[in-house]
């Protein structure tokens, strides 16, 4: 389905309407992960990386948490929002 679209920002927008369904939210976060990264599309980032946090636990959610830390502190430049997504790491 993504490569009937010619463009970058197409498939972005195809994978974007993608999310809501739960039967391939991780995949399609996962695919938009290094897009919105690429393109510093840095908010977007941040959602798509809270969604897989939502779909996981243990160690790749406390990697992934650190993510969002890092990336509201030094590109979103938000540190109340980087110290919230601290406290979200599990014990």
């Amino acid at each position: 389905m993504v490569a009937k679209r010619r463009s970058h920002e197409d498939a972005r927008e195809l994978l974007e309407e993608l999310m809501p369904r739960p039967e391939v939210t991780m995949r399609v976060a996962r695919l938009l992960e290094p897009l919105y990264e690429q393109d510093k599309l840095w908010r977007d980032l941040v959602d798509v990386l809270l969604a897989q946090r939502n779909l996981t636990a243990g160690t790749e959610a406390v990697e992934l948490l650190s993510r969002v830390a890092t990336i509201e502190e030094t590109e979103l430049k938000s540190l109340l929002n980087a110290f919230d997504a601290w406290l979200d790491v599990p014990a």
